[in-house]
């Protein structure tokens, strides 16, 4: 019974130690599609599709060949755009300061995006 007491505490104190990355690190900047996928099969056409948040809540993608620009807000995971089209939301399931996933459901599909940060100079 002790060791189970330790066992616990040792876990709950690791897990309050570490912040997670999607919490840590930025999404602020521009972003571009490394790779995605529709229903878990890759589409290579939306390689290279730029994703910037603004610091000033402002959003632009070239999703869908169309470039849109327009609004977002962050809630934890959840990101939501507003004033384009389609206006989405996206689940961050994972942020570090180089790379994002997102996955987002548009039309009864699933999308997921893996997104790398552009350099400071590209942008």
């Amino acid at each position: 019974m002790r060791h189970s007491v330790l066992f616990l505490l040792l876990a709950f104190s690791l897990l309050t130690a570490c912040e997670s990355d999607t919490e840590s690190a930025s999404l602020e900047g521009e972003w571009q599609v490394l790779t995605a996928r529709r229903n878990g099969a890759e589409t290579p056409m939306m390689d290279g599709t730029p994703f910037r948040f603004g610091e000033d809540g402002s959003f632009f993608t070239g999703l869908l060949g169309n470039e849109a620009t327009g609004t977002f807000a962050r809630e934890g995971d959840v990101i939501t755009t507003a004033g384009l089209e389609p206006a989405l939301e996206y689940e961050v399931r994972a942020l570090t300061d180089t790379t994002l996933n997102l996955r987002a459901d548009y039309r009864g599909f699933q999308f997921d995006f893996d997104l790398v940060r552009k350099p400071l100079m590209d942008q």
